[in-house]
């Protein structure tokens, strides 16, 4: 950043040498370093090639005047900045005006008052160091937001995800639950349930490690998600539980679903530390009824269907359907009942 203490450069741009010689006499006296030139041409090239901290410019000058110099310098990133001072001689407020529109800052009228000159030199180059010095102050905010925003992200993020899959964790899945159950009620829209279980857990941990376990349900979630919808919603229920939000889906084609996350999860070939693993899952499944208050109501069937899948032999879908009844797709779909 720049200080006002710094040497600064000023580019002067007059056809008269006379004027070149003064104004440079009187920024060079006040310890400005001074470049001055009496060519617009030459002075467009320069100061976009090696910018100068501010521009003294007349507005009567061969080649091209000073407003058409002035709005071409705007025009460059380069020097876009750059405070422009019109030199002239010209006091009607029209010339005034067209020289405020094109973009320069002042004017400094001829003759020239050396006290004049150096003060509003002084003041321009200091109102040009104060709108940086207020143009880092507000980018640093800015970033300072932006991170502070993507910190509570990541915090949001972390409150609703469970740690180890990635996927939903309960409170979460609940928060959403309850949204969906409360819309599927109003405008009697099918809501289903699947609870998983992956079967034989506590063996697997005892054989192979908690760290084989970890990445067995790290694998099998994905393995889950692979097999449904933007709108299914996937948590981790506890332990080696998963838990499944279908909005929008009846039981008949919720039971389809899951008897492909079944299948995918069986075929799965889980390599970890030089050791193939295999691992299959339970799966229960209830849809919404007109009798149900909560979306617990759901759950808890859902969680009676899958206690039925383990107790009829594991790797297997139940579904519960409104009548209260279980319907074992891996056992030539019989039907038990519900207890």
């Amino acid at each position: 950043m720049e200080s006002l203490n710094e040497k600064k450069t000023v580019l002067i741009v007059d056809d008269t040498p006379n004027n070149l010689r003064l104004l440079s006499q009187i920024l060079a006296e006040a310890g400005y370093h001074v470049r001055a030139t009496a060519s617009s041409k030459q002075a467009l090239g320069t100061a976009i090639s090696n910018p100068p901290d501010l521009i003294l410019l007349d507005v009567m000058m061969p080649e091209m005047n000073g407003y058409e110099l002035c709005r071409r310098l705007r025009e460059e990133p380069e020097t876009r900045d750059v405070p422009i001072l019109f030199l002239s001689a010209m006091s009607e407020a029209d010339a005034k005006i067209k020289g405020f529109v094109c973009g320069g800052q002042d004017y400094i009228a001829k003759p020239f008052d050396p006290y004049e000159v150096v003060a509003r030199v002084e003041t321009h180059l200091s109102l040009r160091l104060t709108k940086q010095k207020l143009e880092k102050v507000v980018s640093e905010l800015k970033s300072v937001l932006k991170e502070k925003e993507e910190l509570v992200k990541e915090l949001e993020i972390m409150a609703h995800t469970d740690g180890l899959t990635g996927v939903n964790n309960r409170s979460r899945f609940f928060s959403l639950a309850e949204h969906e159950f409360n819309g599927c009620s109003r405008y009697n829209q099918p809501l289903s349930v699947i609870m998983i279980d992956i079967d034989h857990f506590k063996r697997l941990n005892d054989s192979y490690g908690h760290a084989a376990g970890d990445f067995v349900l790290k694998e099998t979630s994905s393995a889950i998600k692979k097999n449904l919808r933007k709108a299914d919603v996937l948590a981790r229920y506890g332990g080696e539980e998963f838990i499944i939000l279908l909005p929008m889906s009846p039981i008949a084609q919720v039971q389809i679903v899951a008897e492909r996350i079944r299948e995918s999860v069986e075929s799965m070939s889980i390599a970890f530390n030089c050791q193939m693993l295999s691992t299959t899952i339970s799966l229960g499944a209830s849809e919404m009824n007109k009798n149900d208050t909560k979306i617990t109501n759901i759950i808890e069937r859902a969680d009676k269907a899958l206690y039925a899948a383990k107790n009829m032999g594991r790797n297997r879908v139940v579904c519960l359907e409104l009548t209260d009844h279980l319907i074992d797709k891996n056992a030539d779909d019989s039907l038990e009942k519900a207890v």
